[in-house]
């Protein structure tokens, strides 16, 4: 029978990975799946390699038309040159004087968003804060209307669902189709009333070659992406917490290496998948061209041979590799900073009210996706100590 190395859709690989990373840690850092015939990568030094060569791993793969924009190019499926200029023109939302003025809208509502749920009552953690933060956010970099996240982040969930046979594919075309038309009516809005850094973002793409499919399949993207990933990273954290409450403490003393060890012990995404282009030898196993090559980040990020102690939460990490959380190199999430901030906010939120998680949900249910681990509800008490 032809051995399968890791079950990306098993309901317990996604309650708890780490027996999964830990066999496959023990032999090698790369292997074929002799029942999918796709190649996992779950080494540190290997995934690495694989998502720094985009000349031999291709991220133009072959997706529903729903999930490529409807054939307008996205940041995600395509390669250089492709991908460099796309990235060029959308990086404005998420960067710079962008990230400053959504810090800034965010920080008071994150606040609120905590003294709401820390009365110890019982709450969904994902619904209250983890879901709507992340489209509020994203909202506020493009210079959406806050008040229709409820919308905006159901459509994405049924664009990424991969179950529901054909009623699900029906829906998936609904939501895309819904959220094109969306986004090509803000591509060609009255920017007047935008702040000035989004403001200055959609000028540069209009006064760019871009034209309107690709305009809104990249703020569609912005969306999408964004959301699912953070929602997943933010719901984690609030488990990490949860089960150690002693961590939050730690918080205060270093902020950025806090938020960076917690992506590498619960970051989101689980899979990469890529497309050989040429034959190659990636640690130690040779891989045709043509191959189906999916790399395992959370895996990476817990390699016993690159992290000491790999499986624990350790603020010094100065002398091990950064995590793979959001990919790397120039397919590493354009996102990956408005998700810190917004991980951060929540912290500093958190921190501030000294605040606890009892962990209700026993066990926790995830979302069925090969792609980030994201709790679909998480039930916790959460209280202040505040007095």
């Amino acid at each position: 029978m032809a051995m399968t190395l890791v079950d990306l859709l098993s309901s317990e690989f996604r309650r708890d990975p780490s027996a999964t990373y830990e066999r496959l840690h023990d032999g090698g850092e790369v292997g074929r799946d002799g029942r999918l015939g796709v190649y996992y990568v779950w080494g540190r030094a290997a995934a690495q390699m694989v998502l720094t060569d985009t000349t031999t791993f291709s991220s133009t793969l072959r997706q529903p038309p729903e999930r490529t924009m409807y054939g307008a190019k996205t940041m995600i499926f395509s390669d250089p040159p492709d991908h460099t200029e796309l990235r060029r023109q959308f990086g404005p939302f998420l960067a710079g004087e962008s990230l400053d003025h959504a810090a800034s809208e965010l920080r008071s509502e994150v606040a609120s968003m905590v003294a709401a749920t820390a009365t110890g009552t019982c709450i969904d953690a994902m619904s209250a804060i983890c879901r709507p933060l992340p489209v509020m956010a994203i909202c506020r970099v493009v210079g959406l209307n806050v008040d229709n996240w409820e919308m905006l982040e159901s459509a994405s969930n049924a664009i990424v669902a991969v179950s529901g046979g054909a009623q699900g594919a029906r829906r998936r075309r609904a939501a895309a189709e819904m959220l094109q038309d969306y986004f090509r009516e803000l591509s060609v809005r009255d920017l007047a009333d935008l702040p000035h850094p989004t403001r200055s973002a959609y000028e540069r793409l209009r006064a760019s070659s871009m034209q309107e499919p690709e305009l809104a399949a990249g703020l569609m993207l912005l969306l999408i992406a964004g959301h699912e990933t953070t929602a997943a990273f933010l719901g984690n954290l609030v488990i990490l917490l949860a089960e150690n409450p002693q961590l939050l403490n730690q918080f205060t003393d270093a902020p950025p290496r806090f938020v960076d060890e917690a992506l590498r012990l619960v970051g989101p995404i689980v899979a990469l998948r890529r497309v050989s282009t040429l034959p190659s030898v990636v640690g130690g196993v040779e891989i045709p061209s043509g191959a189906t090559v999916v790399v395992l980040p959370a895996a990476a990020n817990v390699d016993p041979r690159r992290y000491s102690s790999a499986q624990t939460f350790m603020l010094d990490r100065s002398n091990e590799p950064p995590p793979l959380a959001f990919g790397f190199g120039i397919h590493r999430c354009a996102g990956s900073r408005l998700a810190t901030l917004e991980a951060t906010l929540l912290l500093s939120a958190l921190a501030e009210m000294r605040a606890s998680f009892e962990l209700l949900s026993d066990p926790v249910k995830y979302v069925p996706s090969a792609f980030v681990r994201r709790p679909s509800e998480l039930y916790v008490r959460a209280w202040s100590r505040v007095e």
